[in-house]
């Protein structure tokens, strides 16, 4: 007697869990994760020397509660604007921040940059 899953678009579900409570779960986690980390890891945090232990339980509480799929991008991808965008904004605006993302796509998908233009100093 183990846990029947049904198969629906490219994850599986446990019976009686609809794939939109999934979603949904996942994506809450996985938010709560990448904030944790993003908040964290910036040196003048009020957390910033606890930052291991928060990621660590926050990991704790992501794999008690949620089974990682789908749900992880979306919620990576939120806590990320979340954090650029209004915690901490690195740009005047959503425009500028959707600029510079164009910007990191070639505007020839068949070339390839040969140098580096963005360096780490």
């Amino acid at each position: 007697t183990g846990l029947i899953s049904v198969k629906c678009f490219f994850f599986q579900v446990a019976l009686g869990v609809h794939p939109c409570q999934a979603f949904s779960v996942e994506t809450a986690i996985t938010f709560q994760l990448v904030v944790c980390v993003l908040v964290t890891s910036r040196p003048k945090s009020t957390f910033h020397l606890l930052g291991p232990v928060v990621a660590g339980l926050s990991v704790t509480l992501g794999n008690l509660v949620a089974v990682y799929w789908v749900g992880l991008f979306v919620g990576a991808l939120l806590a990320g604007l979340l954090h650029d965008l209004v915690l901490f904004p690195r740009w005047g605006c959503p425009g500028d921040w959707l600029a510079e993302f164009k910007e990191l796509f070639p505007k020839d998908p068949h070339k390839q940059p040969t140098t580096l233009e963005h360096t780490v100093e």
